[in-house]
């Protein structure tokens, strides 16, 4: 009976490998994604009408990609998004239809509008008429 127990059990340094192992593959592939970011962000604006409004404004991608922060083309994609879905797609596509100008640090025509309707536009305000008392 000793045997049989003995037998089933591994050594401790094999136990010890595998454990690892694990944890440095999970940081490579951490690495990798945080690596590669733009390449996303690439994918990302290239389904969105920014691409569409970008080429229009004549901006060329690379410049784009390079002159602007990370958080500044999120923001840029999740407004896209969130317009897409409101009426104000409409007016979108009329300024890409119909080529009326648009100011190129914005690259939306609806760009007032969606920062007069996040929240960080109020608490801004608040803290801005709280500062006025």
């Amino acid at each position: 009976m000793n045997m049989l127990k003995e037998a089933p059990s591994a050594p401790p340094e094999s136990r010890a490998t595998t454990l690892r192992l694990v944890p440095r593959a999970s940081q490579r592939i951490k690495q990798q994604a945080v690596a590669s970011p733009s390449v996303s962000l690439e994918t990302q604006v290239h389904g969105l009408r920014l691409s569409r409004m970008l080429d229009r404004l004549g901006v060329p991608r690379e410049g784009y990609f390079s002159i602007m922060s990370r958080e500044i083309i999120k923001r840029h994609i999740d407004n896209c998004r969130r317009c897409s879905r409101s009426p104000g797609v409409r007016l979108c596509d009329a300024y890409l239809d119909e080529g009326r100008p648009v100011r190129n640090m914005r690259f939306c025509p609806n760009y007032l509008s969606l920062i007069a309707n996040s929240p960080a536009f109020y608490e801004q305000g608040l803290r801005h008429y709280g500062a006025r008392r």
